[in-house]
């Protein structure tokens, strides 16, 4: 059945083109470059961000680095004080080392070395000497070395 009112014509515009409407293509360029320009923007911010962050995390590690190698260079500082006091070098010589305090006779004082140079005297302090002479060469004096040890049977220098 068929009606008067269905029925098919042909087309009869199959040679027409459509034109390309240039306002909207400008548009569509505009709103890509708004976009991309925010995205750029977008990812700027987030990558400075970012880098600021991994940089605050790199400043407290080093800061905890600095604290830890502070506190071990102050433990070495007091080791070092401690191995190097007068009191534990002279321990350390008498018993590992079998050092001993100098007899009398074994010091040579520095007024006779510097006498015995310009060829006034020469040879080895007695009982001559002053107290404070003796007191020194065997305090740690300069006759005595840093802790006034001298090895068993030779004169310290």
């Amino acid at each position: 059945m068929r009606s008067a009112y269905a029925f098919r014509r042909p087309v009869l515009n199959t040679y027409l083109v459509r034109e390309r409407d240039r306002r909207l293509a400008r548009e569509l360029g505009l709103v890509l470059l708004v976009v991309v320009a925010l995205g750029g923007g977008l990812l700027a911010y987030t990558w400075i961000h970012l880098e600021a962050l991994r940089t605050g995390y790199r400043i407290d590690l080093l800061d905890r680095q600095l604290r830890e190698l502070a506190q071990i260079e102050r433990q070495l500082q007091l080791e070092a004080s401690y191995l190097a006091s007068p009191q534990r070098i002279e321990e350390r010589a008498v018993r590992e080392l079998g050092m001993q305090q100098p007899v009398l006779d074994q010091v040579v004082f520095w007024e006779e070395m510097a006498g015995g140079v310009g060829g006034k005297t020469a040879g080895r302090a007695v009982a001559g000497g002053t107290a404070g002479e003796v007191a020194g060469a065997t305090a740690g004096g300069p006759a005595g070395g840093p802790a006034g040890l001298a090895p068993p049977g030779r004169a310290a220098r």
